[in-house]
């Protein structure tokens, strides 16, 4: 498969999958690590890198082209529901 395609897997696949939910709880730190450990597995094989190339996840990041973390999509998801509840009425 071409990597465009993987990568656009990825995103309509794999993110919301994951996210899915989230917006309810926020994650510990040993979470968002497992998170970020998950997201690495995900994008290695799209950039065609194993582990044991030593190629840190930055770099990863930025040859997939996908920027934000999964950690970070929660987080701002999180604090897009908080501010929802916020306006809402007291009833």
């Amino acid at each position: 498969m071409n990597w465009e395609v993987k990568k656009t897997l990825y995103q309509q696949v794999i993110d919301p999958t994951v996210t899915y939910g989230a917006e309810t709880l926020g994650l510990r730190e040993t979470e968002e690590l497992r998170l970020n450990v998950f997201e690495m597995m995900c994008l290695r094989p799209i950039v065609r890198i194993t582990k044991w190339d030593r190629i840190r996840n930055e770099a990863i990041r930025s040859r997939s082209g996908i920027e934000e973390t999964l950690a970070e999509k929660v987080d701002r998801r999180v604090l897009r529901r908080f501010g929802h509840v916020e306006r809402m009425d007291e009833g």
